[in-house]
């Protein structure tokens, strides 16, 4: 089948397709399919049409595979741009919201930081470890990578809070 969502139909399973990109959509579908699948007793699939901006991996270019233009015809479809703008448009947020919910966040962002920096050290590289029985190349070369951008960074003795 050309999509994922139709292969609902070899199973017998009603689908759909939504942009997952709008929140308001997704939101609309699941709720109404959500309610659907409790009274009636019966699945749904539900394919959300969305795009990775970033790379898929560390080692991932995506610039072999995809254009600027393309990457910057999809960001104006970021969800959070785009739930922004819906929520401004009907009054519901405001940039006085936003800022001080931002304020907020970093706030409780640099209490972790802080707490978390107060925690004995691990080696970052063990987030590749035990992944498979035996590490793949592309897990040898994640990891790799990983180590390069550590050497680079070492945040964990640099860190600044937000100010």
């Amino acid at each position: 089948s050309p999509t994922i969502a139709e292969k609902g139909a070899a199973y017998g399973i009603d689908w759909y397709r939504v942009d997952g990109n709008d929140v308001v959509a997704v939101k609309h579908v699941t709720s109404v399919l959500v309610e659907r699948s409790r009274s009636e007793h019966t699945p749904f699939l539900v394919e959300a049409l969305t795009y990775r901006l970033g790379p898929h991996t560390t080692v991932d270019n995506p610039r072999v595979y995809r254009s600027e233009d393309e990457v910057r015809r999809w960001r104006e479809l970021d969800p959070l741009r785009r739930t922004r703008a819906y929520l401004m448009e009907r009054g519901l947020w405001s940039e006085d919201e936003e800022r001080a919910y931002i304020a907020q966040v970093e706030e409780r962002l640099n209490a972790e930081i802080e707490q978390v920096l107060g925690e004995p050290e691990i080696e970052p590289e063990v987030i590749l470890e035990d992944v498979y029985s035996r590490p793949t190349r592309e897990v040898l070369r994640s990891m790799e990578e990983l180590r390069r951008q550590l050497a680079r960074l070492r945040v964990s003795e640099r860190h600044q809070p937000f100010a």
